[in-house]
């Protein structure tokens, strides 16, 4: 069902070249980069993740080579492409093949994609060529995304407002004055995926623009955790109030606005290094 999905929201071409990366005992590497592109027919080239940790700019360099159309990876590594390849490597590409690089597996944060875009866009890197979506292995991999041809969509908040009230309502800043924090938007769910936000204390949905964890239903949603009952039936059997559907508690907070999902944080626990 989701190699379903990844091929339908990503809108795979017949004349589509992948270059991936990333390893398949990874989701996005296994699920996303492999499978559905296989299932869909489209030519893969694959790269060591060692070859590219250590060498950020062969990346580009494969993509440039190759006319590769599709390629992706976590935030971070988009973070390592600016900040590691050159003004002697970038001198050499030709990124204008590249109509769909996705951005997933982690936060995507809108400096990077405006860092980035300004760094490689004189190499024919389009910053319409950007595809945030939202997904995780309880889910198979795919949750959210947008079209292939619309840009990604930024939303300005209040970070103060965001900061004090995690649960509450994020509020669009329109002052000059207040500390704007910008999200990005991850699309829209997937066909047949339900995406709710929900109050984690009340199990109540949250309108519109309120920050919740989000909670997930459908097809993709895998059955549960390998000999593990009890997590099990905390995570992946959660109801709403008044609501006999269960659903998938993500552990991730999140809201919708104007149909589309925004990541703005993590319910559980959670030390990021490096």
């Amino acid at each position: 069902h989701n190699v379903y999905l990844i091929a339908l929201h990503m809108q795979f071409r017949p004349d589509d070249r992948v270059l991936t990366w990333l390893p398949p005992y990874h989701d996005m590497g296994l699920i996303g980069s492999m499978l559905a592109t296989f299932c869909a027919g489209v030519p893969v080239s694959f790269m060591a993740p060692a070859a590219f940790l250590r060498r950020p700019e062969r990346w580009p360099s494969e993509l440039s080579k190759r006319r590769c159309t599709i390629s992706g990876a976590p935030n971070f590594a988009y973070e390592l492409r600016v900040d590691k390849v050159t003004d002697e490597a970038l001198g050499t590409l030709d990124l204008s093949s590249w109509e769909l690089a996705y951005s997933g597996a982690e936060p995507v944060r809108a400096d990077t994609l405006n860092r980035f875009a300004e760094r490689f866009g004189p190499r024919g890197f389009r910053r319409g060529a950007f595809y945030p979506c939202y997904g995780m292995a309880e889910t198979t991999l795919f949750v959210t995304g947008k079209r292939r041809d619309e840009p990604p969509r930024t939303l300005s908040i209040d970070s103060m407002a965001y900061a004090n009230e995690a649960r509450a309502v994020a509020q669009e800043s329109t002052s000059l004055n207040t500390l704007v924090r910008e999200l990005v938007s991850c699309g829209r769910p997937a066909t047949g995926l339900d995406v709710r936000i929900v109050d984690p204390d009340t199990a109540l949905e949250r309108a519109d623009g309120c920050i919740g964890e989000i909670w997930v239903a459908g097809p993709s949603v895998t059955t549960g955790y390998w000999e593990r009952p009890s997590g099990t039936a905390e995570v992946f059997g959660a109801r709403m109030r008044n609501r006999a559907d269960a659903y998938l508690k993500t552990g991730d907070l999140g809201f919708m606005h104007e149909g589309e999902l925004y990541v703005s944080g993590r319910l559980k626990d959670l030390i990021i290094i490096r």
